[in-house]
């Protein structure tokens, strides 16, 4: 349930509260994770239920510039150490190792967002030498 949306050239959780910022660099790992997944083969064109596709481990839905939507599901296969994804863009399905998709599926909104660090701490007066008195 984490929707990115770009905002300033910055992919950023749609719902960035005040006091909260994107970790930059947590979802540009995670955008070099989704775009270099390692396909380890092709499971066919056929969909079955050791496929776990009926209840995706995971499914992304992804905009491009052009507008056009892709929608990738990620099935955790029965009795395997793999996943099947299927694609809106293709016919076949893929088979992709279980350590690439695991790390995927540990994101959350939390693991994306950080609290604001105030902007300048101010002193500690108390620990500030006291005024010269007054002649």
């Amino acid at each position: 349930d984490l929707i990115l949306v770009r905002r300033d050239k910055n992919l950023v959780p749609e719902d960035l509260a005040p006091g909260e910022q994107a970790d930059s660099e947590k979802i540009k790992r995670l955008v070099d994770q989704l775009t270099g997944l390692q396909i380890d083969g092709i499971a066919g064109r056929e969909l079955k239920p050791e496929f776990g596709l009926d209840k995706p481990a995971l499914s992304c839905m992804i905009t491009l510039a052009s507008g056009a939507e892709l929608t990738w599901k990620f099935g955790k296969q029965q009795k395997k150490e793999s996943y099947v994804l299927k694609t809106s863009n293709h016919d076949q399905l893929f088979t992709i190792q279980g350590w690439h998709v695991k790390p995927l599926l540990e994101v959350k909104r939390d693991t994306l967002v950080k609290k604001k660090e105030l902007a300048e701490k101010t002193p500690d007066d108390s620990k500030l030498p006291a005024p010269p008195e007054k002649p």
